[in-house]
Order: C-alpha cells, then sequence, then structure tokens
C-alpha cells in the first residue's frame, strides 16, 4: 500500500484507491472513536466540532501538545 501511494505520488502511478473512498474510511474511524468517546452511537455524518472538541479534551487530559 504504502510503495503504491509513494509511485502514485513520485512517478504519477495509479493509486490503490481513490481519495474519496480513503475520505470514507477515514470519516468512519473518526466516527468509531467519537462513538466510544461518547458512550453511544452516532450517526454519519457526524458533528465534527464534537468531534475536535473531545479530541482537545483528550489532549488537555493528556498534557499533550496544544494547538
Amino acid at each position: 500500500m504504502f510503495d503504491a501511494f509513494t509511485d502514485a505520488i513520485l512517478h504519477g502511478g495509479k493509486p490503490i484507491i481513490e481519495a474519496s473512498e480513503g475520505l470514507k474510511g477515514l470519516t468512519l474511524g473518526n466516527a468509531i472513536m467519537l462513538s466510544s468517546f461518547l458512550g453511544h452511537p452516532v450517526e454519519l455524518p457526524f458533528d465534527e466540532a464534537t468531534y475536535a472538541g473531545k479530541l482537545q479534551e483528550l489532549i488537555r487530559a493528556s498534557g499533550g501538545a496544544r494547538p
């Protein structure tokens, strides 16, 4: 997968999947994380501001970097 990605960027090769499909996978993964944070199911599309807020809460609680 990484070889195909690199080839697509450096040499114009064909990616394994289109960007729109990759975005769908990322959105689904983020929805799963948000559902876990909230403790209940979420519907797609989910509220991105709520997701970002929960991430910031986790960052602050961990003592990690601040934006």
